[in-house]
């Protein structure tokens, strides 16, 4: 198994900045500070990157406007297929608080998650 990236400190306090006010829930994934919103990720950090959810029909629109996207692939280069990441330090604060509000809106129109029950042993 690949070994994951560990949060870069200062992209997780950049990160934490922008999420912060947007609603939904912060928690770590995979020891990475993520939002989520209805149970649903929609944004988080990996390494020195923030990556977030995007429909996929609005996805060509994003990457022509912003060339320093890409897919968000953290694991034997297989992207996930609604996400999209950038290097923080690539973009303007304001342009990621507005990717952010965008990946959460999107995941306000996801079906709720409902957590899953512990079995007991």
């Amino acid at each position: 198994m690949a070994k994951m990236d560990k949060p870069d400190p200062e992209t997780s306090r950049i990160f934490g900045e922008r999420a912060a006010g947007l609603g939904g829930q912060s928690k770590k994934m995979f020891g990475c500070p993520c939002l989520f919103v209805n149970g649903n990720m929609v944004a988080g950090v990996y390494g020195a990157i923030v990556f977030f959810r995007v429909p996929p029909a609005d996805q060509p629109a994003w990457k022509s406007a912003h060339p320093e996207l890409l897919p968000f692939a953290p694991m034997s280069g297989t992207p996930m297929k609604e996400y999209l990441s950038v290097v923080v330090a690539a973009v303007a604060p304001l342009w990621l608080a507005e990717a952010l509000e965008i990946a959460r809106d999107y995941g306000l129109t996801l079906p709720a998650k409902t957590p899953k029950v512990k079995k007991s042993s």
